[in-house]
């Protein structure tokens, strides 16, 4: 096969001014710079706006505190440890009065946050709203009642709310699945996909932390726990 090559243009070619090499070198660096500006955009755009991730306990960990869930989102723990050694997330408190919490500031208000937990026992639940040991709100289980209850810490002072309606709390071992969906200041409980209670929320304002509390060192054990923002 026989390749014809245009000697005349390819001589014009090579002896293209030196600004026209010099437009296309800038091109060529805008280009990157805009590729550059993308990925920055990127980086901001996980960083700082939105958590969505599901988080189960099924591997020895030694300490729940300081560990990652999503980019820089991680959980804090006050009051005592939360560990596993592969089967479920086990709490300690320090002593018989205060409770162990575990939370997660979020970067953004929060949309849902659900948990699987396994035998519940009272004392234990989670924990929303959460601004810092003194100023919260939880949900408890309460086996007694074969339910689960609600508290509201304001000043360091604990009041009772309410309960959730109905037979809610599992009490037979099996796993149960708790979810607490947000809107504005609505926040909404669900025991295994249903409705179990309503309420409206104003304080903390613009407190977002989630997480879980226990204040005694039962067999609770909590598999997993799913968080999305906003």
């Amino acid at each position: 096969m026989t390749t014809n090559v245009d000697l005349a243009s390819h001589g014009a070619s090579s002896a293209r001014p030196a600004k026209h090499r010099r437009w296309v070198l800038a091109a060529g660096v805008a280009g990157v710079l805009i590729v550059l500006s993308v990925v920055a955009y990127l980086v901001r755009g996980s960083s700082g706006q939105s958590v969505d991730f599901t988080q189960r306990f099924d591997v020895p960990l030694e300490s729940l505190d300081g560990q990652a869930t999503t980019g820089d989102v991680r959980w804090s723990v006050v009051g005592g440890t939360f560990s596993s050694e592969g089967n479920g997330l086990l709490a300690r408190p320090e002593d018989g009065i205060t409770d162990a919490i575990a939370t997660i500031a979020l970067p953004a208000p929060p949309q849902s946050f659900s948990v699987v937990v396994r035998n519940p026992q009272a004392l234990t639940g989670i924990v929303f709203r959460y601004e810092n040991a003194f100023n919260y709100w939880s949900l408890h289980a309460a086996p007694f009642y074969a339910n689960w209850v609600i508290y509201q810490r304001l000043g360091g002072v604990t009041r009772y709310v309410g309960s959730t309606q109905g037979l809610d709390l599992d009490v037979t071992g099996d796993a149960q699945t708790v979810t607490l969906r947000f809107v504005g200041n609505t926040v909404r409980f669900e025991m295994g996909g249903r409705v179990r209670q309503q309420l409206t929320v104003s304080e903390p304002a613009e407190a977002w932390g989630v997480g879980l509390v226990a204040g005694d060192p039962g067999s609770t054990r909590w598999e997993e726990v799913s968080v999305r923002t906003q």
